[in-house]
């Protein structure tokens, strides 16, 4: 399972359910998913590409952390970055937001140096250590 296209029709993606799996480089998210689940791609080292879904409003606790992700685009519809949500993804490169409302504690810990793009109001910061042990360069 190297590269993936979930199908249309699916509506959640469940806690934990890619969880370490360690030879997935690319997933593409269907516009009809609208729950990514807590840890759901934690810990996939060689993940570097995610096509988000548009129904997706939050990156939940932990979902991408520990993986390879390099960049990721979070929609407009995405309004929130829960906890720890990309923590520890050293390989990030880039984050474009557009549309995020809040972000939450840990959400960048230990990421490195990547570019912080944003495309709409800075948003709201919930909690301390957002960005522990990271660089972000700012645009």
């Amino acid at each position: 399972m190297r590269v993936i296209k979930l199908p249309a029709g699916l509506q959640k993606i469940g806690d934990g359910a890619f969880v370490r799996c360690q030879r997935l480089i690319s997933i593409e998210i269907p516009n009809t998913v609208n729950d990514l689940g807590s840890g759901a791609f934690a810990n996939c080292s060689s993940l570097e590409k995610v096509t988000l879904s548009d129904g997706i409003e939050t990156i939940r606790m932990n979902t991408f952390r520990q993986s390879g992700i390099k960049s990721i685009v979070l929609n407009s519809n995405i309004k929130s970055i829960k906890e720890g949500a990309f923590r520890e993804c050293d390989s990030l490169e880039s984050v474009t937001i557009n549309g995020v409302e809040t972000i939450e504690d840990q959400a960048f810990l230990n990421c490195g140096n990547f570019k912080l793009i944003f495309n709409c109001p800075p948003p709201k910061i919930l909690g301390e250590n957002i960005f522990t042990g990271s660089s972000p360069i700012i645009q």
